[in-house]
């Protein structure tokens, strides 16, 4: 019983630190484009979107009386599910990621590849002690993803001082609207640094209303914190219209 209810907070910490929104418009690539390599990324995408859902999957089964796994099947499927995982992550890197991001990316992806493949082992009939070790390392950084969000809350705050402010994803142009979108998981950008200008993007931004002027701030992922941006006019990817504080 103690086990599964541990196993049970996992599965939801995992659910809070990795799922995002399914994001209907991939879609509509099917309809836009017939093509087998446009059907097998929509593919790919969906499996990468349920893959923070596995362990709360499983969590399930095991709470409805589902048989432990065959130790030969669990390793299996782990080891699938990992290398899949691990190979989705590294083209994503590769063709989307800059130097600058490389640690997120690699970080993300790997991280919720171990949880998935360590929620598998860990329902065999004799999980291995790699299944803890794999469960315990997602679940640090799950929680240092969900340790971002009041993180960033009370500094916005304190730096604002009761002045107007808004917080906004840089490359998308678009204000937070969730609290889960400060998770250190998804309040980055995979493009912080090109070679074009043009292409460069702050991780994300905050802007605060003085009296006499606006001032902005550049959220860093890896110190967790907001910096002050000195000139922000400076930069061919714009950041005065991100968002208008309220």
């Amino acid at each position: 019983m103690k086990i599964r209810v541990l196993f049970s907070v996992y599965a939801l910490l995992i659910f809070a630190a990795y799922f995002e929104p399914l994001e209907t418009r991939v879609f509509d690539l099917l309809d836009k484009y017939d093509s087998f390599f446009v059907s097998i990324a929509v593919a790919v995408y969906l499996l990468v979107w349920f893959a923070p859902l596995v362990p709360t999957l499983i969590v399930s089964l095991i709470w409805i009386g589902l048989r432990t796994i065959p130790n030969p099947l669990a390793y299996v499927l782990s080891f699938a599910t990992f290398a899949f995982g691990l190979f989705v992550t590294l083209i994503f890197w590769f063709f989307e990621a800059s130097p600058t991001s490389t640690l997120l990316v690699l970080s993300h992806g790997f991280t919720l590849s171990t949880a998935v493949a360590s929620s598998i082992l860990i329902s065999a009939d004799k999980p291995p002690r790699l299944a803890g070790t794999g469960i315990v390392l997602s679940a640090i950084a799950a929680v240092w993803s969900l340790k971002a969000v009041p993180v960033t809350t009370v500094q916005a705050a304190r730096i604002a001082n009761g002045a107007p402010y808004c917080i906004a994803h840089h490359r998308l142009n678009s204000a937070i609207s969730s609290p889960l979108e400060l998770r250190g998981f998804s309040f980055y950008s995979t493009r912080t640094y090109l070679n074009s200008n043009t292409n460069w993007h702050f991780h994300g931004l905050m802007v605060v209303q003085r009296v006499d002027e606006f001032e902005f701030y550049n959220w860093s992922p890896r110190r967790l914190r907001f910096d002050r941006i000195q000139n922000p006019d400076l930069y061919e990817a714009p950041v005065r219209n991100v968002c208008t504080p309220d």
